[in-house]
C-alpha cells in the first residue's frame, strides 16, 4: 500500500472515529443527566419519577454499548493502519481503548484527543454520580432497616432448632392443681 493511500485509510478510519466518539459522548451526557435525575428522585423520595427515570436508562445503555463496540472496533483498525501493536495479554476496555487513543493520535488527529478528553471527563462525572447515588440508596436502605427494627425489635430470647433455624418461641404454663 502506498504511503498517500495509506494515509487515505487512516484519515477515513480518524473521521468515522470522530463521528462514532462523538455520539458516544452525546450519549454519554444524556445518561449523566438521566443518573442526575435519578438522584433527585432519590433526594424527593419520588418513586414514580424514578421508575420512569430508570426506564429512560435501558435504550442508553444499549446505544453506548453499540457506539463503544464500534468505537473499539475503529481503534483496533487504526493500530492495524498504523502497524501498532495492540496488547494481546490485555482486554481492550473503555479505558485501554482511550489510553491508545493517545498513543495512536498524531498531531492531524487533535479533535481525536480532544474528544477524549471529553469522554474520560464524563465518565469520571459517570463514577462519582453512581456513587452517590449509590450512597443514597444505602442510606435509605439502612434508615428503613432501622425503622424496621424500632417497630418489631428483634425477641432477645431467641431459641434456635437443631439445623440452626429459629423456632418459634414456645411458652410452658405449668398449672399446680391443690386441694385445700
Amino acid at each position: 500500500m502506498t504511503k498517500k493511500k495509506q494515509n487515505k485509510v487512516i484519515q477515513g478510519i480518524q473521521k468515522s472515529l470522530r463521528e462514532v466518539m462523538s455520539r458516544e459522548i452525546r450519549v454519554l451526557r444524556e445518561l449523566l443527566a438521566n443518573m442526575q435525575s435519578e438522584q433527585q428522585c432519590h433526594l424527593n423520595n419520588d418513586p414514580e419519577t424514578l421508575k420512569q427515570v430508570l426506564g429512560q436508562r435501558e435504550p442508553l445503555v444499549q446505544h453506548l454499548a453499540e457506539d463503544r463496540d464500534h468505537r473499539l472496533k475503529l481503534i483496533s483498525e487504526l493500530a492495524t493502519a498504523l502497524k501498532k501493536e495492540i496488547p494481546e495479554d490485555q482486554e481492550i476496555d473503555t479505558e485501554l481503548s482511550l489510553e491508545l487513543l493517545k498513543d495512536y493520535a498524531d498531531e492531524e488527529s487533535c479533535e481525536v484527543l480532544l474528544l477524549r478528553d471529553q469522554m474520560l471527563a464524563l465518565l469520571e462525572q459517570l463514577r462519582n454520580t453512581n456513587g452517590q447515588n449509590n450512597y443514597l440508596i444505602e442510606n435509605k436502605l439502612s434508615h428503613t432497616k432501622e425503622l424496621i427494627q424500632r417497630l418489631h425489635p428483634a425477641d432477645p430470647n431467641t431459641t434456635y432448632g437443631a439445623q440452626g433455624k429459629k423456632q418459634a418461641k414456645k411458652t410452658t404454663v405449668t398449672v399446680i392443681n391443690q386441694e385445700v
